[in-house]
């Protein structure tokens, strides 16, 4: 009797785990760039872009997110330091994070960084090459003075 509950449990456990499989990989769908996203993730994240935010740029996967304690904008993540550094720390800081210090590309995303409620001092992506002396982003963008 111990023998076949045994085996009857082996049964149910391997018919589970097909089901689990075969259900886990429909719930899958792949985007345009090959990235495998969760559809319910995708589903979610879809509706808080629409309900929140602008709609992203073209240049958007659909499955990335920001990561924690950074701030979502335009498809753009942005990241508050609560210390204070020099440019070069800071400019290397960003480095380790795989980003760059904060490139303005307009009035908007300039009135959005300045509503950052937690932000004090910052550092601008700016640099001035030499000899010609003029300022460039960090992304190697030129400056619009009439920013």
């Amino acid at each position: 009797m111990a023998l076949w509950l045994g085996w009857a449990g082996n049964i149910i456990l391997v018919a589970a785990v097909i089901v689990f499989g075969v259900w886990g990989q429909t719930g899958r769908e792949r985007t345009t760039n090959g990235i495998e996203c969760n559809s319910s993730l995708k589903v979610s994240q879809s509706w808080l872009n629409q309900s929140l935010y602008p709609k992203p740029d073209n240049n958007s996967t659909g499955c990335k997110l920001c990561p924690a304690d950074w701030l979502l904008h335009r498809n753009k993540c942005y990241w508050v330091s609560k210390e204070s550094k020099t440019w070069n720390e800071s400019r290397e800081d960003c480095s380790v994070k795989n980003a760059q210090m904060l490139v303005i590309q307009d009035k908007e995303e300039m009135a959005y960084v300045l509503s950052i409620s937690q932000l004090n001092l910052v550092w601008l992506g700016l640099s001035v090459t030499s000899p010609e002396r003029k300022w460039t982003w960090v992304d190697g963008s030129t400056f619009d003075e009439t920013l």
